[in-house]
């Protein structure tokens, strides 16, 4: 059997898709970790609107419920702000956490983002923000991202660090640098 014969059509994520774009924001209180805010903007398929201006309105949009719900896709804010419009327009809800830590602060990139990242799954499924209550697709949601928050994927995904290993080898290739 030639399984190429079989292949589904393209998926051309560089295209808008069918559906227009809404987001809104909704900040979760996190009360096992000292009262962490876990501040989330949920881009999400959206019904076409205009103000009395005509304006089109994108914050707080009306979802479009005619193929919810949609798969959930986690991420931090390094993924979620390139790529925030192109998911939703092809029928996921995409929610990135955003980032009031600095860029140096590896605590909170090792440590907290991955926990930050379940933490947001669990709220999305027990306490939607009421606009998309029957929307988001928890039971089918994936995480994604690149450099750090390619790390807080792997980590949610059950990757490990090592931290002996690690430093085992920061050792070795400093030596090797003398």
């Amino acid at each position: 059997m030639n399984i190429l014969a079989h292949e589904t059509e393209p998926f051309p994520l560089g295209e808008t898709g069918p559906y227009f774009t809404g987001w809104t924001t909704v900040t979760y209180i996190d009360e096992s970790r000292q009262n962490r805010e876990v501040h989330l903007t949920i881009m999400y398929p959206a019904v076409q609107q205009t103000d009395a201006s005509g304006r089109q309105i994108k914050k707080n949009a009306d979802p479009d419920h005619s193929s919810a719900p949609y798969p959930l896709i986690l991420t931090g804010i390094n993924d979620g702000t390139q790529i925030n419009w192109q998911l939703p327009s092809h029928g996921f809800v995409l929610a990135y956490i955003g980032d009031s830590y600095p860029v140096s602060s590896y605590d909170h990139h090792l440590v907290d983002f991955p926990r930050d990242l379940v933490f947001a799954l669990q709220q999305l499924a027990a306490s939607p923000p009421d606009l998309l209550a029957s929307v988001i697709d928890t039971d089918h949601a994936g995480v994604m991202g690149y450099s750090w928050d390619g790390y807080g994927a792997l980590a949610v995904g059950g990757a490990r660090a090592d931290p002996e290993y690690y430093l085992a080898h920061c050792t070795d290739h400093a030596l090797e640098k003398l």
